[in-house]
């Protein structure tokens, strides 16, 4: 049976079902209506429960083995774990750069031929409807938060209590999806950026992102023991590898959402790994000077 990054997923909820898994922020109003943070954190057993809800409501809504998922969101958990369902189901996961134009979306939507589209919030998907509407027909469109008002649109909590309810009669249904993947099959398509023109999908399969894992990982003696703060954008390849890294290795994850806010992802989750471009060192080094 090929060893993917998602059977080891599974295998390391088995041994640290109680272990934290995930640590995040969500923002709450302190006194005198001022915002504060608000750290949680979800065990292995939670967060495997978690991503087997989305990944039934995800199976639910039409989504299969080989099926394109467009994901344009921020770097917060609920995209962490989006793209271990997907991939479980062995549907593939087609990240979008949050500063990517209405254009380029458009795009990248319909080169991928992504058929389910998850959008951070209504706000972002307004101003991006425009330039989709001739391909919203044939998608559907989830959005991550719920609006305070009403919406016409699917969201992710009604996606995860439709997959909750799939779960109750087939408790094993990404399990028994994860056991159909091949190391061939496709896992994610990443469009480059900063390129001229179009941007240019490239396809990575399982066998390329359990490879970056188990030989970048081990080198550097990442263990379970470990933890990360998170803030890289996971349409970039090195952001979804600290993801598959988390799901293989079973270190602690902890999201920092922004660059902006990794002083204060340094002070809640003391993290004892970073993983980031070189720039992102030179600004911490000056900052500290």
């Amino acid at each position: 049976m090929a060893e993917t990054v998602l059977h080891h997923f599974f295998e390391t909820a088995r041994r640290h079902p109680e272990k934290t898994a995930v640590r995040f922020c969500r923002k709450l109003v302190g006194q005198g209506n001022l915002p504060s943070d608000n750290w949680l954190s979800l065990t292995w057993g939670q967060y495997k429960q978690l991503v087997e809800s989305l990944a039934a409501g995800l199976q639910t809504g039409g989504v299969r083995k080989g099926g394109r998922v467009a994901i344009l969101s921020s770097t917060r958990l609920e995209w962490a774990a989006l793209d271990l369902a997907i991939l479980g189901l062995g549907a593939v996961t087609v990240p979008i750069y949050p500063s990517s134009t209405p254009e380029d979306v458009a795009f990248i939507l319909q080169d991928s031929q992504a058929r389910t589209f998850i959008v951070e919030n209504e706000d972002t998907f307004l101003k991006i409807k425009p330039a989709i509407a001739h391909l919203l027909p044939q998608i559907k469109v989830i959005l991550v938060e719920t609006p305070t008002t009403p919406t016409p649109l699917t969201t992710l909590d009604l996606l995860q209590q439709s997959g909750e309810i799939a779960l109750k009669t087939s408790p094993t249904l990404m399990e028994l999806a994860t056991k159909e993947l091949s190391l061939d099959d496709i896992a994610t398509i990443i469009y480059t950026s900063g390129t001229t023109g179009r941007p240019k999908g490239v396809i990575h399969t399982h066998q390329q992102a359990i490879s970056e894992v188990s030989e970048a990982f081990p080198l550097l003696g990442v263990s379970s023991n470990d933890t990360t703060l998170t803030f890289l954008p996971f349409a970039h390849v090195l952001g979804r590898i600290e993801i598959w890294g988390h799901a293989v290795i079973g270190y602690t994850m902890g999201f920092a959402e922004s660059i902006d806010r990794i002083k204060q992802g340094f002070q809640a989750i003391r993290p004892t790994i970073l993983i980031a471009v070189p720039r992102i060192f030179e600004k911490i080094h000056a900052g500290i000077l």
